[in-house]
């Protein structure tokens, strides 16, 4: 995941009103005399508004996006998820305390639309917000289209998401290296990607399946696999489907990635093998691989690498004294 900076766009008088703008050109509008403390007292000092557009079509938008794009709608249906746009809205006073919007109170939000979803775009659109007890989005608003953006009015501030919805299935499969599974795959990652579906996925377990729920039916979408140099290794188009889908076995060969067997032993200052140890590997592309020791310090695991050859560095971290190695070189 990546945390959001919590940027201060402006600032807006309470007892004025006003509207603030982001440089991507989503924008809050605050009426007059509409804030009020924690305490649900009327606040009428100078309010810092943090704010946050999140892009539906960047490519980091899985790592970027609250919550896994499914929610409640307002029949009380789980619904899978469709974004045009996220926006994250916290208001604070002066000495850095959060206001909220007075009961009754409506605050008007503006959600750009980047030109490459314009045509997708709808009339009018759900308006969902993250319950964070409930850990899912829950359908509130309505927003209309306004030329290349969509604006609607929202009771309080939260993390805010644009959505059509749709009934949800269950896609799964399987990939072999070689006609063969093994802990290579788990450096194998699978993704997703559809216009209205964004784009989403995981790594491989070391079987080599995968699953993705809560995925909306009724939607052609690319499958791609990447090796974990990065490079897309298989890329085929599939759907729609209507109901639960089993994507069967795609094979993988000669995709560039190797593969290495890292053993060792444990031990403490003392030279005694440690049990329960942490071995921990970091190699040059910034992945980690951990295993634990055996009983008697002994390990033993495989480690995929790009190309035909990598760097890396092991640690030992030993969880009962609270102490961990310096990095080895290999």
């Amino acid at each position: 995941i990546k945390v959001l900076e919590q940027t201060i766009v402006g600032t807006i008088s309470a007892t004025a009103g006003g509207a603030v703008s982001t440089s991507s050109g989503a924008q809050v509008r605050l009426p007059a005399n509409a804030v009020v403390t924690q305490n649900g007292q009327s606040y009428t000092g100078s309010i810092s508004v943090a704010m946050q557009w999140i892009d539906p079509t960047a490519d980091d938008l899985h790592q970027r996006l609250v919550g896994d794009l499914s929610g409640i709608d307002v029949e009380g249906n789980e619904v899978v998820l469709g974004t045009f746009g996220m926006m994250n809205v916290e208001l604070w006073d002066d000495q850095g305390n959060e206001l909220h919007l007075a009961e009754e109170a409506r605050a008007e939000l503006t959600w750009p639309v980047p030109s490459e979803r314009l045509s997708e775009a709808p009339q009018s659109i759900p308006v969902w917000s993250y319950d964070e007890e409930l850990g899912t989005w829950i359908e509130e608003e309505v927003a209309l289209q306004d030329g290349n953006r969509f604006v609607g009015e929202v009771g309080h501030f939260s993390s805010w998401n644009l959505d059509w919805k749709g009934p949800s299935i269950l896609v799964e499969g399987q990939v072999t290296y070689n006609n063969s599974s093994g802990s290579i795959l788990t450096a194998f990652r699978v993704e997703v990607h559809s216009p209205l579906f964004g784009s989403r996925g995981g790594y491989l377990t070391p079987d080599g399946e995968f699953q993705f729920r809560r995925f909306p039916a009724d939607e052609v979408f690319d499958l791609t696999i990447k090796n974990i140099c990065g490079e897309t290794i298989y890329e085929e188009t599939y759907g729609p489907f209507s109901q639960d889908t089993d994507l069967g076995v795609i094979d993988i060969s000669n995709n560039g990635t190797g593969e290495t067997s890292v053993s060792g032993i444990a031990v403490d200052c003392d030279n005694n093998p440690i049990e329960g140890a942490i071995v921990q590997i970091e190699t040059s592309l910034n992945k980690y691989y951990i295993e634990e020791t055996e009983s008697d310090g002994q390990f033993e695991f495989t480690v995929p690498f790009c190309g035909s050859s990598t760097s890396a560095e092991v640690s030992i971290v030993d969880p009962n004294q609270m102490l961990v190695s310096a990095p080895q070189s290999i």
